[in-house]
């Protein structure tokens, strides 16, 4: 991963990213994802999706301007949440999909444990602050039963992680 030209907010709640350089670790996401979003085609997750945020738990978004859709890949659970904005666009309001993701609020960026409460600043104080090829990775995933947990949780290099170090 890259060099940090990027920077985070929130205290590292969220990162804007190079999206040069997670394109790869999104493309390497999105088979491994079930849809959400009902009204989201499957058939339009051929790509490429375009990170331009992520936050402190892998989730990214993204943008894909051959489909005009706006994706959030989580794989902290294998889901994949967005909506297609191509009418939109070709309607002229091409910012219309970033917008909701700049006008939130950073808790809206956290991730709540099973106890209800946000996991974000409790991790940073037991394993310290991010870097930009670093994020906080669940040691056992949802998918194979790990729990959304404070204890489960450590930083966890994107590379080999959520990219296998033989992609990108």
């Amino acid at each position: 991963m890259g060099t940090g030209r990027f920077r985070s907010f929130g205290d590292g709640l969220a990162w804007f990213t190079d999206p040069a350089e997670w394109t790869a670790v999104a493309g390497a996401q999105l088979p491994l994802c079930t849809v959400l979003s009902p009204r989201l085609d499957p058939a339009l997750l051929t790509g490429p999706y375009h990170p331009w945020l992520r936050t402190a738990f892998g989730e990214m978004r993204c943008w894909s301007p051959t489909h005009g859709v706006a994706i959030a890949i989580d794989p902290m659970y294998h889901w994949i949440t967005g909506a297609d904005y191509s009418r939109d666009v070709a309607n002229g309001l091409p910012t219309l999909p970033v917008e909701p993701t700049i006008l939130a609020r950073p808790k809206q960026f956290d991730v709540i444990d099973g106890k209800k409460k946000p996991l974000f600043k409790r991790l940073r104080r037991r394993y310290g602050t991010l870097r930009a090829d670093t994020y906080y990775g669940l040691t056992l995933p949802v998918a194979l039963g790990g729990r959304v947990e404070l204890d489960n949780f450590g930083i966890t290099p994107v590379r080999g992680h959520l990219l296998p170090d033989d992609e990108g």
